[in-house]
């Protein structure tokens, strides 16, 4: 009915990330350097991720892999259920730059920095880089 239900409150900075997992959480990224885990049930916060850098966006796998795009261009992996950090995707990025990420319902993950138009396919298991700041990787 449109009528307002729930209030999350924790971060100590603005909100600029949300996204579903697999069971149901919503995770939400902030400039506050977090991303904060809450009950797709009844918005009981479950844990704090803490990244290195602002989140300005995010994405959940079919497994609850959690990948943050964080400033200046860099990209973290996390473990949903334990909170556990997985593995960092960082780029050499000009400052200012951020990561914008998408993921496919068959796990290919996207990652467009600045204003991303030109495909740039690169895997996470490779060290290659791009030879362009404004590229959509492809993982």
């Amino acid at each position: 009915d449109g009528s307002h239900l729930q209030t999350l409150e924790g971060h100590t900075g603005y909100v600029l990330a949300l996204a579903i997992g697999p069971d149901s959480n919503l995770f939400s990224g902030s400039m506050d350097e977090t991303v904060r885990v809450w009950s797709g049930e009844d918005g009981t916060h479950l844990r704090t991720l803490e990244c290195s850098k602002l989140v300005n966006s995010l994405a959940v796998g079919s497994d609850g892999t959690v990948f943050t795009g964080l400033k200046y261009g860099a990209v973290q992996m996390w473990e949903s259920a334990s909170g556990k950090f997985l593995r960092s995707f960082d780029r050499h990025r000009p400052p200012g730059s951020r990561a914008i990420i998408a993921l496919s319902t068959a796990g290919t993950l996207y990652v467009g920095v600045h204003n991303g138009i030109k495909p740039d396919p690169w895997h996470p298991d490779s060290d290659s880089d791009a030879d362009t700041d404004y590229s959509i990787e492809v993982w």
